[in-house]
């Protein structure tokens, strides 16, 4: 079967995205999938104990998931789910705010916080339904001036970024997840010729640069 056509923002509409999304309460959510292209139900498992904020990090253990109208936290997708992902400056500084605001929550909730350790979580600290996300960021773009896309759609945009910034596929891959950079490369074989011409200018210009 012939594999749906990914439509993904350009780096000025996500600028759109950002710019009218910046009050909204889970902007912190939005730009962590952004950022670091994790699954969904990734980033609703991830704990605090997966984040070191001195290394810039997170590690990718587990993944929340609905089974028969309960949330479970399972084993990621696939083998290669479990990895470690870095952090750019930038989301390193969001997450320690979001840190101190957790902190702060918990205390002021007293023993009525379940605390799960939950990076991602409800006020109380028990874990978000992964479909409820969903729709919260459906809503959302509706109200900004970017077009709309679905919630999985912020993977493949983190992907087609990096592979347009010049990241190899197989630090691509690693860093999705994927189980071989075979399945990184068919996916994303739309951005590749892009990179492939780059490539061939590249060599070019070394190739008949004057001598010096």
């Amino acid at each position: 079967a012939r594999r749906p056509e990914i439509k993904v923002w350009s780096a000025a509409q996500l600028q759109v995205f950002l710019r009218d999304a910046a009050c909204d309460r889970h902007y912190d959510l939005w730009l962590f999938y952004i950022l670091t292209g994790v699954r969904r139900g990734e980033a609703l498992a991830l704990r605090w104990s997966d984040v070191d904020l001195v290394a810039g990090t997170v590690a990718i253990r587990r993944s929340l998931v609905p089974v028969d109208h309960r949330l479970v936290f399972g084993e990621p997708k696939t083998e290669r789910g479990r990895r470690l992902i870095g952090l750019d400056p930038q989301l390193v500084r969001v997450l320690a705010d979001r840190r101190r605001r957790h902190e702060a929550d918990r205390r002021l909730a007293g023993e009525a916080h379940h605390d799960g350790d939950l990076v991602f979580a409800r006020p109380d600290g028990t874990p978000i339904h992964p479909e409820r996300v969903s729709r919260w960021f459906s809503k959302l773009v509706a109200t900004t001036a970017a077009p709309p896309v679905r919630l999985h759609d912020l993977r493949h945009l983190h992907a087609t970024l990096a592979l347009e910034a010049g990241v190899a596929p197989r630090v691509l891959a690693d860093r999705l997840g994927h189980s071989s950079t075979a399945v990184t490369t068919d996916i994303y074989q739309h951005v590749l010729p892009h990179m492939d011409h780059d490539a061939a200018r590249r060599v070019a210009e070394l190739v008949f640069a004057d001598p010096i």
